[in-house]
């Protein structure tokens, strides 16, 4: 792209981009304006010239704001399969708090903000997510490094974490009629991917993302198995029973790749304006997580080990990749299938009791 210099040290593109390319002291310094405009591009230089003299000279520490942090983070940990979450929870802190130098945040700033956040109704567990993705930008600013050798941030201030469970929202198991009466009231394309997650215990987004690929068919298995892909990074073995066998089979050939579409696409989540609008009509408080909590609760009744419902549910259990012999499969497989109706075509119902704490 040709380029036409401004003045020494700064250029600009046939685009319109002004980019600062300037050695001082043997270092070069590169840097992209924010702006078009040839005039606030000289003043930013003089700006940017005068602060590298402070530092070069006077080993002055530059300062950083968050925005500019948070940016680098989710840059460096762009590879992560949670940094588009991490994203957007960074977006919104610094919608209120970007322009604060990284040296000035503490408690006390960040504070305003989870206030915010609770009275908007946010759960602890929610806050803490903020509070700790926050607090990951900042320990990682104490790790880079300026031009003249000083650290972005010497210390992370410290932030609290909130007590989760003491606010916690209980997702109990829906029993069978709840299911029958919201399964019935859905759109064929959410009661089909309802039906897989309560026999399988996948996730909304594993279930969201299933590819045909992802099958795993074998003369010698009764039922196929699928490896879903698990909550940050890497993937499980879901086994099939009679029900969740019998949506898949109603979805082959429906689409090339992805197992559970609507009109020709996969979607983003299960949890749409459609199932909220009709949970909310019949009075049925559920999400499709809470499809996941009555796949184990209704295992756990059927007298499954509490281990074997961890695998199930891809729960991990330290770093060792699982190994399955097709006995092992066909085990997975048997498990899921005490979830299948009785010989009257009925699903056990559980009995629950809530225990007060």
């Amino acid at each position: 792209m040709k380029s036409k210099r401004i003045m020494p040290g700064l250029i600009q593109f046939r685009n319109g981009t002004i980019q600062i390319d300037w050695t001082n002291n043997h270092k070069r310094h590169v840097e992209t304006l924010p702006t078009t405009n040839v005039k606030e591009a000289k003043e930013y230089f003089d700006r940017f010239k005068a602060e590298v003299h402070r530092t070069d000279f006077y080993g002055e520490q530059p300062t950083h704001s968050f925005r500019e942090a948070a940016d680098r983070f989710v840059y460096e940990k762009r590879e992560l399969l949670t940094i588009q979450q991490e994203e957007g929870k960074l977006n919104r802190v610094c919608e209120f708090l970007g322009d604060i130098p990284i040296q000035l945040f503490c408690w006390e700033i960040l504070e305003e903000y989870v206030t915010s956040l609770q009275s908007k109704g946010r759960k602890n567990a929610t806050i803490n997510h903020y509070v700790g993705t926050v607090r990951r930008v900042l320990e990682a600013s104490c790790r880079w490094k300026n031009d003249n050798g000083t650290v972005w941030l010497n210390k992370a201030p410290y932030f609290p974490t909130f007590d989760a469970k003491c606010d916690a929202k209980v997702r109990q198991p829906i029993t069978v009629e709840a299911q029958e009466t919201l399964f019935s009231a859905l759109p064929m394309h959410l009661r089909e991917m309802a039906e897989f997650a309560v026999n399988t215990g996948a996730r909304n987004k594993g279930i969201c993302e299933l590819k045909w690929s992802d099958e795993f068919r074998d003369p010698s298995l009764t039922r196929s198995v699928f490896e879903v892909q698990n909550k940050g990074g890497g993937y499980y073995i879901a086994p099939l029973n009679a029900i969740s066998q019998a949506v898949i089979e109603r979805q082959r050939g429906r689409h090339p790749e992805y197992v559970f579409t609507y009109e020709g696409s996969p979607l983003s989540s299960m949890h749409t304006k459609t199932w909220k609008r009709v949970a909310k009509e019949l009075g049925v408080e559920t999400t499709p997580h809470y499809l996941r909590h009555t796949f184990a609760s209704r295992l756990s009744a059927a007298s499954v080990r509490d281990e074997d419902i961890a695998r199930l549910l891809g729960h991990k259990r330290g770093n060792v990749t699982m190994r399955y012999t097709q006995p092992g499969l066909q085990r997975l497989i048997d498990l899921v299938a005490n979830l299948e109706p009785d010989a009257d075509g009925n699903l056990k119902d559980l009995v629950i009791l809530q225990v007060r704490q």
